[in-house]
């Protein structure tokens, strides 16, 4: 059945921006990037947007990426049915053909603009982007601070766990929730942000979760140590079984163990829930932390905890703040090269290369099928 689902690809982060944009495609299988090049405001997220209602309309399966800095926004679009994505290939998150005409197309959108429009704003121009950055710089600097207390939080509570119970916890479950798939391969390892902390604020596409798994289990962890552990060993266990994993990451934890953990093929998924998250899962049961926590190491360290968790919130709040500030400055910066535009050409374009892609697309699943 298609599926309609929402990521991130991207995150802002206590080390700046993360891209996972290798995980768009596999250049070295029968798979096709189509990377769009172009400045801001050109319409690369409407042309992509466009293309996914066009998948959806035929019904097709598709993921959007969603843009770290600007959720309303597309980064890139994901048919898995064709092996076929699209991405804006722009900074921050630069994507180059590895095998150019073969596995990968540009798209070039700068043949729609008028650049004599551009030129009598070139000084604006230079300046709102240099001054945009300096808001992302900004804003990575609370990162960094909120990053570091996470990771306090997470040293005071590794001493506290047990491994020996947690581990056998996580081998009873993918006993008891997971069928051994034969013959046995290993399923596919992926990885994406399901959460991101934007300038709309501290979200996550709990609808994706929804739609791919029909069992939900919540973690409460407030420190997200037992949590990360416990998603970690089902998620290896299950690639073992022949499962596909996906591993959402933690974008304060960039480095760290995953947050969440979807396995579409079991319809089953493992969230990690605490009251710092400004979203909540439909779970279909909730695990508790402190089952695998040693009281009597923790009990001295909750005024610790406390106060991390606080200042981690207030962190991201100015986090936040300077995201929305650079987001306003980018809006302007856009405002010039939307002006400069020719949308008539860039509409027709559209229209003509989503027809033309899920034609090729046809024939290629046809030949695929009497193959």
């Amino acid at each position: 059945m298609p599926v309609k689902t929402d990521t991130f690809l991207g995150a802002n982060t206590p080390i700046g921006f993360v891209s996972l944009f290798d995980e768009l495609y596999d250049p070295y299988q029968e798979q096709h990037l189509y990377i769009i090049k172009g400045g801001p405001g050109c319409g690369k997220s409407t042309f992509l947007k466009r293309v996914a209602e066009k998948a959806i309309a035929r019904g097709l399966s598709a993921e959007l990426v969603h843009c770290g800095s600007d959720p309303d926004s597309l980064d890139g679009v994901i048919l898995p049915d064709c092996g076929i994505a699209l991405c804006d290939g722009t900074a921050p998150h630069v994507m180059e053909p590895k095998f150019p005409g073969v596995s990968e197309t540009i798209l070039n959108f700068g043949r729609f603009w008028d650049s004599t429009k551009l030129q009598p704003h070139a000084a604006d121009i230079r300046r709102l982007t240099l001054e945009c950055a300096i808001f992302h710089r900004r804003s990575t600097r609370f990162l960094q601070a909120a990053g570091t207390l996470s990771d306090d939080m997470i040293r005071v509570a590794a001493p506290a766990i047990d491994e020996e119970k947690l581990a056998g916890y996580a081998l009873r479950f993918c006993h008891r929730e997971l069928q051994q798939k034969k013959p046995v391969a290993p399923g596919r390892r992926l990885h994406r942000y399901l959460s991101g902390i934007t300038p709309r604020g501290n979200l996550a596409f709990v609808d994706t979760v929804a739609a791919l798994a029909a069992r939900v289990i919540a973690v409460a962890d407030e420190t997200g140590a037992v949590a990360g552990k416990l998603v970690e060993q089902i998620g290896e266990r299950a690639i073992a079984a022949g499962y596909d994993a996906i591993f959402c990451r933690n974008p304060l934890q960039p480095n760290g163990d995953s947050e969440h953990l979807i396995l579409p093929q079991a319809s089953l998924a493992i969230v990690t829930q605490k009251r710092l998250h400004a979203y909540h899962f439909a779970a279909s049961r909730t695990l508790h932390a402190q089952r695998f926590l040693r009281d009597d190491l923790l009990s001295k360290k909750r005024a610790r905890l406390n106060f991390d968790r606080q200042l981690i919130r207030s962190l991201l709040d100015e986090s936040i703040a300077q995201q929305q500030l650079a987001k306003q400055t980018h809006d302007q910066l856009e405002t010039f090269y939307a002006a400069a535009m020719d949308f008539d050409a860039l509409q027709a374009y559209t229209e003509s290369f989503a027809d033309s892609l899920f034609a090729t697309a046809l024939k290629r699943g046809a030949k695929r099928a009497n193959a």
